[in-house]
């Protein structure tokens, strides 16, 4: 499911953007704080093969968090991977494209601040309600990429961009029926998104404007 939730998000993504801005520009000349997000996930990623008490130390373990506090793990668990490197390279591959393209339409900040509450979002019920240990960004990937079609909704509407995100919202129903975290992420990350384009979100996020600097 997870495999199918990934190429449901990655193409609704795609799809989205590109009605509104060339992706391909995007994907292949990425933002500069894209490539910092990445790069502050891929490194600790890579670096657990050859140090596995980094993995140790920042993975999603609830006994921990919930009996001895270790809260940080909420956040952290998304900068190392439990899916060995296949897993990992997915991973990383799947955060590239979506960071190249959430970066010129949210800006850096907002791009840093939903990959982090997506983080949280994903990772609490993962702790607390179906508890399971392990690690990955997938969660907060997902939760960034749907924020960017409830942004793209907001700010275009046009039949594209509405259709991609009824497929998201569906996979995030889906995934919470079968008792699947990553659920929480896609549905999470088109509520919120929708609220903080509402709000006041990034101008960056309107149509023909996706090249306004960051």
């Amino acid at each position: 499911m997870n495999a199918v939730a990934y190429l449901v998000v990655v193409f609704a993504v795609f799809r989205g953007v590109q009605s509104v801005t060339d992706t391909r520009a995007l994907i292949l000349r990425p933002r500069r704080s894209a490539l910092v997000l990445w790069t502050l996930v891929a490194v600790p990623s890579a670096a657990q093969f050859v140090v596995p008490d980094i993995y140790d130390a920042l993975s999603r373990q609830p006994d921990l968090v919930r009996n001895e506090y270790q809260v940080w793990r909420l956040i952290t668990s998304a900068y190392v991977q439990d899916g060995g490197v296949f897993g990992t390279v997915t991973n990383l591959i799947i955060l590239y494209i979506v960071a190249a393209l959430a970066v010129p339409l949210w800006g850096r900040l907002h791009t840093g601040l939903l990959f982090v509450f997506g983080t949280v979002l994903f990772n609490v019920p993962a702790v607390y309600f179906y508890p399971s240990e392990g690690g990955g960004n997938s969660g907060a990937t997902f939760f960034l990429a749907t924020s960017i079609l409830a942004l793209l909704v907001v700010r275009d509407r046009s039949r594209t961009v509405v259709a991609a995100s009824a497929a998201a919202v569906v996979v995030g129903v889906v995934l919470i029926a079968i008792g699947d975290a990553h659920g929480t992420a896609f549905l999470g990350g088109v509520v919120v998104g929708a609220v903080v384009a509402v709000a006041g979100g990034p101008a960056a996020g309107k149509r023909g404007s996706a090249q306004a600097p960051t």
